[in-house]
C-alpha cells in the first residue's frame, strides 16, 4: 500500500534524490574520483621521494641513481612538473657520479624508470580508486538496510536507487542490475513510477 507523503516531504525526498542522480550520473562521483585519483598519485610520490631518503643514507651511488630516476618518474605520473623537473636534475647528479652519461641518464633510464613508476602509481591509484568505490556501496547498502527498518516507503525507494547508483559507478553490472530491480520493486510500492 503506497504511503501519504506531504508536499515538503516530497520536495525534500525529490532534492535527495536530484543530489544522488547527479552525484552517480551527472560527474559528481567522476569528478571526485579523480581528484581522489590525483591526491593518491601526489601521496604516492611523495613516498617514494622519501624512499630515497633510505636509499641515499643506506645504498650505493648506483641504487640512488636508479631510485632518483624512480622518483623522477613518478612525478611525472603525478603530472608533477616541478618536482619532476627537480628529480630529473637529482637523477643526472647521481648517475654522473657512477658514471652514467648525463644524455644516457636524461633519456633511456629516465625514461624506463619513470614509466616503471607511472605504471605503479596508476596500479596503485586504480586499487585505491576501487577501495572507495566499494566503501560506497557498503555505505550504502547499509544506509538502505536503515531505511528499510525506520524509513518510508518513498526513503526506501530513493535509497535503493542510489545504491543502484553506486553499483553502476563502481562498473558491478550484477548489482547494478539486482539493485535497479529492488528499486523498482520499492518505488511501486511507494507509487512511484519508475522506467
Amino acid at each position: 500500500m503506497a504511503e501519504k507523503m506531504g508536499t515538503g516531504q516530497a520536495i525534500l525526498t525529490l532534492a535527495i534524490f536530484g543530489a544522488g542522480v547527479w552525484y552517480f550520473w551527472g560527474g559528481g562521483f567522476e569528478k571526485q574520483t579523480a581528484t581522489t585519483v590525483a591526491d593518491i598519485q601526489k601521496s604516492i610520490a611523495s613516498d617514494i621521494a622519501q624512499q630515497y631518503e633510505i636509499v641515499k643514507r643506506q645504498g650505493s651511488m648506483t641504487d640512488r641513481c636508479m631510485h632518483a630516476n624512480m622518483v623522477a618518474g613518478s612525478y611525472l605520473g603525478a603530472k608533477d612538473e616541478a618536482n619532476y623537473a627537480k628529480w630529473t636534475q637529482i637523477a643526472k647528479s647521481d648517475c654522473n657520479v657512477v658514471g652514467i652519461e648525463k644524455q644516457v641518464a636524461s633519456t633511456a633510464v629516465v625514461e624506463r624508470q619513470a614509466a616503471t613508476a607511472a605504471v605503479a602509481v596508476e596500479k596503485q591509484a586504480a586499487i585505491a580508486v576501487a577501495d572507495i568505490q566499494k566503501s560506497i556501496v557498503t555505505d550504502m547498502t547499509q544506509q538502505y538496510e536503515i531505511v528499510k527498518r525506520q524509513g518510508s516507503a518513498t526513503d526506501k525507494c530513493m535509497q535503493a536507487n542510489m545504491v543502484a547508483g553506486s553499483y553502476l559507478g563502481a562498473k558491478d553490472e550484477v548489482n547494478y542490475a539486482k539493485w535497479t530491480e529492488i528499486a523498482k520493486y520499492d518505488c511501486s510500492v511507494a507509487g512511484i513510477q519508475s522506467n
